[in-house]
């Protein structure tokens, strides 16, 4: 029983610190119908890389392609932004699995 209560405290604190993952900022580039280029001014996260979701200006969006420090994102919301643009990146929360 005490293995089951460690193991299910260890289980919840993994995924807290996960879902409590700095944001990353960076700055618009080019916007091309639903895509974005964007140089990240902050350090990339260990879970950027292409295909990879990312919550972007409150929707989600997919990494299209990662080259050092610049990041291609596609995303509905492509349009809300202008090349120049500071935004913020963020992973996003995990859904519910289906039963």
């Amino acid at each position: 029983m005490l293995r089951r209560l460690a193991l299910a405290c260890l289980v919840t604190a993994f995924a807290a610190s996960a879902a409590l993952a700095a944001p990353m900022t960076g700055k618009v580039l080019q916007v091309q119908k639903k895509q974005v280029r964007l140089v990240l001014t902050s350090k990339a996260a260990d879970w950027v890389k292409k295909g990879a979701a990312v919550r972007f200006l409150g929707a989600r969006g997919t990494i299209v392609s990662v080259a050092k420090d610049t990041l291609v994102v596609s995303t509905p919301n492509a349009a809300k932004t202008k090349p120049g643009e500071t935004v913020t990146l963020d992973k996003p929360r995990a859904g519910v699995a289906g039963c």
